[in-house]
């Protein structure tokens, strides 16, 4: 046996859970899990701290050399002077009886799972093929403990297009979301036709170091000469000279699978390394002094949430931010500053930029509020994307994104420090239209928006279900899977197309859909001339040479420098 399978063996013959396991000897339990499961070998003085609480000796962890009967009978010499035992014959061998009742026990207990494993093999090995599927799926399942495992509706039973079936399929959507996290995951079980789909437990979040050593791989940041006849991938310059720090994101956000696949909690290189690869960008003859991003999926995000999720994995019944912070949150920002000001600091650097994103509400959520100052005095190469998705509260809450108050509050922050700095620089809003939960209202209303505070979207997405997202899960069933609420989905792609005409309004290839939007819900006094109207019902007359024409307005518009958004108009003199 590894030392990880005998810290099991011994955990469980005490009736310890990992995190009981944890909590005795002071080592968290995702680290007990990867010994167990022999992705980390602990250290001596980590040993004794499990030895001790599993109350054992540190010895029975160590491996010894056996290879012949001579040291067979060396050990048994060993074992006769250091416990009480008994040897005895029986009708065809001779037998070793141990009166210590911990070592009987575990003993028995051990016999008892190598007999069932070897069970469980020779049926496999008796049955032909066709039964092979039954016969060896269920003897595998019952190896799952059952207060280890979650049985999900059968795949025959969702995939019928009745409303029956779809809310089993929400029910299992849910079940799986709650079952992301590397340390309190269940194994989920779900059978198909005549056999069992078994998933394990996501793999443990990398460590600092093995982190880092991916990145320290000899990545040449060009694109394959195959693509060289082609003049390369234009995308790359983008990337090219950007950092990835960390990984893992706890903003799970409904339309966004990333925390399903890189998990809640957040895994941060080491400053050295991020550092290191810095260095080696400046010596690229192509790099001119500027790093294009330092982030991630999110990119203030360079810590876990909390100190509970390193013990207890991400919660299962509640969200880091929405609907509003949770009060056990860590929003310091204090290691990305200190990171980005060494990138700064470094010789060949000009700038470091911010491009992947950021979560707002979490930069709010700081107490010092520091990073938004270093943001913008540093970090912003004019305009700043953010992404409220959407402002309708209804919209919102499938959404998993904070309310329009809170994009408004940092919008003004955000303005008040560029004017303190004496910098000018824009926010540049995504929108998605046509998510689950959002009406012809909901559309309208952010508009209305729209109108109301100068922004005119050049590029709008329209929602796509993509796999392994709450609101793909919504799109298809209807329901919302964290509440069991009847969701209002479009489908139809005219109608999908009318939620996001509304949000380029001012665009005339969009004028007979807004048209028909308004009026289909009941908004026909935005249609017209008045100054909060969005499109006039009658419009045909042509510019003249020269200009453009405000889809508004009617009267020519002055065109905008970049990131501008202009409100309203002044009477030309």
């Amino acid at each position: 046996m590894t030392i990880g399978e005998k810290i099991k063996a011994f955990r469980l013959y005490r009736g310890m859970s990992q995190n009981q396991l944890a909590d005795a000897c002071g080592i968290i339990s995702a680290t007990i899990r990867k010994y167990e499961l022999g992705i980390r070998n602990p250290k001596p003085e980590q040993l004794k701290k499990i030895a001790a609480g599993l109350q054992v000796s540190d010895s029975v962890f160590y491996e010894f050399e056996i290879s012949t009967a001579g040291e067979v009978a060396a050990l048994l010499f060993m074992l006769d002077n250091a416990i009480d035992m008994e040897l005895f014959e029986t009708e065809d061998n001779v037998a070793l009886k141990f009166k210590d009742g911990f070592l009987k026990k575990f003993m028995w207990e051990w016999f008892a799972a190598k007999n069932k494993t070897a069970e469980i093999k020779s049926d496999m090995e008796k049955v032909d093929n066709d039964e092979a599927k039954t016969a060896i799926e269920d003897k595998a399942a019952l190896k799952v403990p059952k207060e280890k495992a979650l049985l999900l509706p059968s795949f025959e039973s969702i995939k019928q297009n009745t409303p029956e079936a779809k809310e089993l399929y929400a029910r299992s959507y849910l079940i799986q979301e709650q079952n992301t996290d590397a340390i309190n995951a269940h194994v989920l079980i779900e059978p198909s036709e005549n056999r069992y789909l078994v998933q394990e437990p996501p793999a443990f979040p990398l460590t600092t170091q093995e982190f880092d050593s991916l990145y320290e791989l000899p990545f040449t940041r060009a694109w394959h000469p195959m693509y060289d006849k082609e003049g390369g991938i234009a995308a790359l310059e983008e990337v090219k000279f950007s950092i990835v720090s960390c990984r893992g994101c706890f903003g799970s956000c409904s339309f966004c699978a990333i925390h399903a696949h890189q998990g809640r909690i957040i895994q941060a290189r080491s400053h050295q390394s991020i550092l290191k690869e810095a260095r080696e960008m400046t010596q690229f003859p192509d790099f001119k002094g500027y790093i294009n991003d330092v982030g991630g999926p999110t990119a203030n995000f360079r810590h876990p949430a909390c100190q509970k999720q390193l013990k207890f994995g991400a919660c299962k019944d509640r969200q880091c931010l929405f609907p509003k912070p949770c009060p056990y949150l860590d929003a310091d920002h204090s290691d990305y500053i200190r990171l980005l000001r060494e990138l700064r600091a470094l010789p060949g650097v000009k700038k470091v930029f911010i491009r992947s994103g950021i979560r707002y509400d979490y930069l709010l959520a700081e107490h010092k509020q520091q990073f938004l100052d270093e943001l913008c005095r540093d970090h912003v190469s004019g305009q700043l994307k953010i992404a409220p998705e959407h402002i309708a509260d209804a919209t919102l809450k499938h959404m998993g994104k904070p309310g329009k108050d809170v994009y408004l509050k940092f919008t003004k922050a955000f303005m008040q420090k560029n004017k303190e700095i004496g910098k000018e620089q824009y926010l540049v809003p995504y929108f998605i239209s046509s998510h689950p939960g959002c009406t012809l209202a909901n559309a309208i209303e952010l508009a209305e928006f729209l109108r109301d505070t100068g922004r005119h979207p050049e590029q709008v997405q329209d929602f796509i279900p993509t796999p392994g997202s709450a609101s793909t899960a919504m799109y298809y069933s209807g329901i919302d899977p964290f509440t069991g609420e009847k969701v209002y989905t479009v489908h139809n792609p005219h109608h999908k197309a009318m939620q996001r005409a509304l949000m380029q309004y001012r665009n005339p290839r969009n004028r007979a859909l807004v048209i028909e939007a308004l009026k289909e819900g009941g908004r026909e006094d935005l249609i017209g001339d008045g100054p909060r109207c969005l499109v006039r019902e009658n419009y045909s007359r042509a510019p003249r040479a020269g200009a453009r024409r405000d889809f508004h307005s009617g009267t020519a518009a002055r065109r905008q420098e970049p990131g501008k958004h202009v409100a309203g108009r002044k009477k030309r003199r």
